[in-house]
Formats: structure tokens, sequence, C-alpha cells
């Protein structure tokens, strides 16, 4: 049974946005099947649209055979999902992401509205991998530490990654393709 690729924008992101392209790409030529949606309202989100979004968008996919790919607010839009589930899924991989709210008011809204139960989707993700940069200038570096440690993922730290929409970040990011396939 081949995997599912679910791959996950941030705020005023949308599906295809910087190196998600060239993943889901990549994964398709694997022969993956890719799921990158458009969450709504993407400059404004609400946290309970994005939940539902995302669970639309996976009806019907073999749970034990996905891995979500999350960037910056596409990471707590995808630990919301893990938490309307109760059956393990293969993968979760986090890229500049970020659990709790950490004082950036763009993203406290959303953050603020609900709290996720690390410890609840930290069970049902079977490989879970954080990638965060030691410079990234919109995520508290202790906001993106945190969820690694809270979620017990094995880590991945990148000097000058910024927020991994930059530079050679803009259209590849071959450590996540590689992660993809290796998971």
């Amino acid at each position: 049974m081949t995997k599912t690729i679910l791959i996950l924008h941030g705020i005023r992101g949308k599906a295809g946005i910087f190196w998600q392209q060239d993943l889901a790409d990549f994964s398709e030529k694997k022969g993956y099947k890719v799921i990158m949606p458009n969450l709504p309202t993407r400059d404004n989100p609400d946290r309970f649209e994005w939940i539902e979004a995302v669970k639309n968008s996976l009806q019907d996919v073999n749970l034990q055979k996905l891995i979500i790919v999350g960037h910056s607010l596409g990471v707590p839009a995808g630990l919301d999902y893990l938490e309307t589930i109760n059956e393990q899924i293969l993968g979760f991989i986090s890229v500049a992401g970020f659990y709790k709210a950490y004082g950036l008011e763009l993203n406290d809204p959303y953050l603020k509205a609900k709290e996720i139960d690390i410890n609840k989707v930290k069970n049902i993700v079977k490989n879970r991998i954080v990638i965060r940069s030691k410079n990234d200038p919109f995520v508290d570096q202790d906001a993106l530490i945190e969820l690694g440690e809270d979620f017990k993922a094995d880590e991945i730290v990148i000097r000058d990654g910024e927020h991994f929409q930059h530079g050679s970040y803009i259209k590849k990011f071959p450590i996540v393709n590689f992660l993809v396939e290796n998971t």
C-alpha cells in the first residue's frame, strides 16, 4: 500500500508555496498520493475551519500510511487533526513549527483558540521529526524547541534556514524529500 503525503502550508500561504511544490512533485514521482489543500481564510485563519478542511481532505485515506508535512502554522493544523483520530499515522514532519502561542500577533489568535493535547498526538505518530532553524525571524526559538521536546521528536537544526521560505528554500528542500521517502 502506498504512502499518502499531506502537505500543509502556513498563514498567508497556499498550496505549493516555496519548497512544497517540489516535495509534491518528488512524492508523486515516487508513486505516493499527495494531498495539498489550500486552507481557507489563509490571511486570517479560523482554527476550526482549518481543522475541518484537513479532516475533509483526508477522507478515505489509509491513516497507517499517512505522513503529514506542516510548515509554520500548518504544524498546529496537522496536530489539531491528529487529536480527532485514534488510529496511528506513519509520520509527522514539522518545518519551522510550534504548537503554543508565543507572542507573535499574527499567529496568536489562531493558537489561543484551543490547546493541543501533545501527549495524545505524540502517541498517534510513529515517526516524529522537527526541522528548525537557529535564525528563524518569525518563530521564537523557545517555541520551536518546545515542540521538539514535548512531541518527543527527532530534531534537525539548520544554522541559517530562517523560516524555510527564503534563499535556497524557495524552490527545494531536499532533506524533507529524503525524510518523506525514508519514513
